[in-house]
């Protein structure tokens, strides 16, 4: 895959930067792969899933992360 893509295909886009990022690749890389130059730009085609959210907070200690129980 040449890096820059997303241009072509900004809908394409959100998909793959945000697959990026729940695998947990780090922005800089993203970026490359995606041929934004701006922080700005990525971070609209950046969108993180809750568990992924969860997991990074879950890394802090002594936090506990509040579930919801189940509705149904």
């Amino acid at each position: 895959m040449a890096a820059g893509f997303c241009p072509a295909l900004p809908v394409l886009c959100h998909s793959f930067t945000s697959a990026l990022a729940n695998a947990g690749v780090g922005p800089e890389l993203r970026m490359k792969l995606t041929g934004h130059k701006s922080e700005a730009v990525h971070a609209g085609y950046t969108h993180h899933e809750l568990e992924t959210l969860r997991t990074a907070v879950g890394k802090l200690p002594g936090l506990t992360i509040f579930r919801a129980p189940k509705q149904g």
